[in-house]
């Protein structure tokens, strides 16, 4: 998200996820799954083919880190114990 940010420029620059991992240094399977989620979850478009790839569906100004961290935290309405109930 945050190369995504850098590169804003209204929704026109396209990064490939093998761009984001080069320059992030981070495993590309791992940059594409992410992008997969931020995709499913209306932060990020993409198109594919020659010319695709991601850009910010929307300002980095309009984008939280809790809009972006609430997509990967799981929160738990009980505390779960490993050892049962009581």
């Amino acid at each position: 998200m945050s190369l995504l940010a850098e590169r804003f420029a209204g929704g026109e620059t396209r990064l490939s996820s093998e761009d984001v991992a080069s320059n992030r240094n981070l495993p590309k399977p791992l940059v594409a799954k992410v992008l997969t989620i931020l995709s499913t979850a209306g932060l990020v478009n993409g198109t594919r083919g020659p010319g695709g790839g991601y850009w910010l569906a929307k300002s980095p100004e309009a984008i939280t880190l809790a809009d972006i961290t609430g997509r990967f935290e799981r929160e738990f309405e009980g505390i779960l114990c490993p050892f049962g109930p009581n």
